[in-house]
């Protein structure tokens, strides 16, 4: 959505939720975005990872056809969560691709997971299912293993930019 280095948004956001392979049952075109101004213009070079996420409005009212998951903030450390999004590898990321697995940390601003995934997750939705509630995204997938990485500690995890009680107050404004 945003390269830092030419400090520019893209020009253009394209969904195909559902697709597998050349079988693209549905399409949109994004006719907005807001990009959280705290990742375009970090206060120190580690903030862009604590704020690695953007809320886009698409053209037309897709969830009607395909329906809609909630967003929260993490209510327990508890249980499985899920990474759902479309790998660059396998797939070439046109083939949606569903993996779960147990939180291994979750600082104030980022979650940390051992499950699987590679370049075409980011910006998927990482989420879990609560009995009685559903189910619901609590962060946004944006990094792989990066061993350089100071709250990884030098372990091998994945990671997700949170949904805080800060940022889910914005996703409610963007989305008003």
């Amino acid at each position: 959505m945003y390269d830092s280095d030419k400090k520019e948004e893209v020009g253009a956001v394209s969904f195909y939720p559902g697709s597998h392979g050349t079988n693209i049952p549905w399409a949109a075109e994004g006719e907005s975005w807001v990009i959280h101004p705290r990742y375009k213009a970090p206060r120190m070079p580690f903030e862009q990872k604590l704020y690695d996420m953007a809320v886009v409005k698409i053209v037309d009212d897709l969830g009607l056809r395909t329906g809609y998951i909630g967003y929260s903030e993490l209510d327990s450390v508890d249980g499985n969560v899920t990474v759902t999004g479309y790998p660059g590898s396998p797939g070439s990321g046109r083939f949606m691709y569903t993996m779960d697995g147990p939180l291994t940390k979750v600082t104030s601003e980022r979650a940390f997971y051992d499950i699987d995934t590679s370049p075409g997750n980011s910006g998927g939705g990482v989420w879990k299912h609560v009995d009685g509630v559903g189910d619901y995204c609590f962060a946004v997938h944006a990094y792989g293993i990066d061993s350089t990485d100071t709250e990884e500690a030098g372990r091998r995890y994945n990671s997700a930019t949170l949904i805080t009680k800060e940022k889910y107050d914005l996703i409610k404004a963007w989305t008003s």
